[in-house]
């Protein structure tokens, strides 16, 4: 799913990738500024950079991670990696802190990506009955959630 014109200049695309991770790609075209990209925590929640460069997000439920940001260049058909990292604000706002100036032909691509395990889960207790994976990596589980 692509949500074109998300910041001016800057699209996102959500898809899972291979591994069937969840993942969110901002595409910041030539002469937008990937300054204005900021994810908001509401609630309180606690946020923290973990040791490897990841975001972890407490939530009622558990804690999910934000993987360190992956930034790529493109320029034409030439495609560099840059440093991208996580950069939290007092508000518990999220943005993206990337060491370089991007030209006017320039495109970055930042990505983030969501470890789905880490928010698996309900509010409930769940109970697990079975979990398979198939030969493409898909995993299905069977599980009952009880109200205690």
């Amino acid at each position: 799913v692509t949500f074109h014109e998300l910041y001016p200049g800057i699209d996102a695309t959500y898809y899972f990738n291979h591994t069937g991770q969840l993942e969110v790609d901002f595409i910041v075209l030539p002469g937008a500024d990937a300054g204005c990209i900021e994810l908001a925590v509401f609630d309180d929640r606690k946020v923290s950079v973990d040791d490897v460069g990841g975001v972890r997000i407490g939530t009622s439920s558990g804690e999910f991670t934000l993987h360190k940001p992956v930034g790529l260049v493109r320029n034409g058909h030439h495609t560099d990696t840059v440093e991208c990292q996580y950069v939290l604000s007092s508000d518990n706002h999220i943005q993206f802190g990337i060491e370089l100036s991007l030209t006017n032909d320039d495109t970055l691509i930042i990505d983030p990506v969501l470890t789905f395990s880490t928010y698996f889960g309900g509010a409930t207790d769940d109970v697990f009955y079975g979990v398979a994976v198939d030969g493409s990596g898909n995993m299905f589980m069977e599980l009952i959630s009880k109200v205690v």
